[in-house]
């Protein structure tokens, strides 16, 4: 049961016997959509995916490249889904594949293209994740806590390295102008770095797994995205998220998406 998105203004919610997700995909202040969604389930198998990719709106190709890695991700799915295949090499062992596919197809393009990237396997209460760029995935606890399950890919990560060798000053790392530039993404001739775990991250009933652009997380905190869920279902829980996006009125509020998915059970 696939949804693939990159479009403008969307909420979205879907129930399953095991999962409840619902998705944002907003435009902002900007004149054109760089995000892309998109997630499938299998009832037969009883498992789910999900991708988000946030296209580099620095580079001319960003919407492109976003659309191909959510496209070509869910496509992969549905071939395991259809050939009985092996569920498991997703998402961590498809990177250097989709990565390819992005390759070539800027071969034929004018102009050079990125994007961030992160994919979703949940398999019943098991969650794997694979993730290249600095896009958010969080866990949040049914009781309303929350913790990070990926890591940003971008020169602020290195420069709070240096400041935790003491090489630089907290001031310095703060003020750096290339401190969001990211230091690995889709695109790139070579993937510099790649976050996946290697263990099953185990779920359980009520908790919320969210993948989110920084268009979301460069304007709440996570605190206030945490908030927006609690004693909600999750449709809406989505809506509030929309809505304390658009209430801050941020004069260049980026694209923001997302996608929330419950476990029912």
């Amino acid at each position: 049961m696939p949804f693939t998105l990159t479009g403008v203004t969307v909420l979205f919610g879907f129930v399953v016997d095991k999962y409840d997700i619902a998705t944002m995909n907003e435009l902002g202040t900007r004149s054109s959509q760089q995000d892309s969604i998109g997630y499938a389930i299998s009832e037969k198998y009883g498992v789910c995916y999900a991708v988000l990719a946030d296209g580099m709106g620095g580079l001319r190709h960003g919407k492109e490249v976003s659309s191909l890695l959510v496209q070509s991700s869910m496509n992969r799915f549905h071939m395991c889904e259809r050939n009985e295949y092996d569920f498991s090499p997703i998402p961590t062992g498809i990177i250097s594949d989709l990565n390819n596919e992005v390759l070539r197809m800027l071969e034929g393009l004018e102009g050079s293209g990125g994007s961030t990237y992160i994919g979703v396997y949940i398999d019943n209460r098991e969650m794997f994740f694979a993730s290249v760029g600095d896009s958010k995935l969080y866990l949040i606890g049914g009781e309303g806590s929350y913790r990070r399950l990926n890591i940003d890919h971008n020169f602020g990560r290195d420069l709070d390295e240096l400041v935790k060798e003491g090489k630089i000053s907290q001031e310095e790392a703060q003020n750096n102008g290339q401190r969001n530039a990211l230091t690995s993404y889709m695109g790139a001739e070579d993937i510099r770095l790649v976050h996946y775990n290697d263990r099953a991250i185990e779920l359980d009933k009520g908790d919320i797994v969210i993948l989110m652009s920084d268009g979301v997380t460069g304007t709440l905190s996570m605190d206030e995205v945490a908030a927006c869920f609690k004693g909600k279902s999750i449709e809406a829980g989505m809506e509030e998220l929309r809505n304390s996006v658009i209430a801050r009125q941020k004069k260049n509020q980026d694209n923001f998406s997302a996608i929330a998915i419950r476990i029912r059970k």
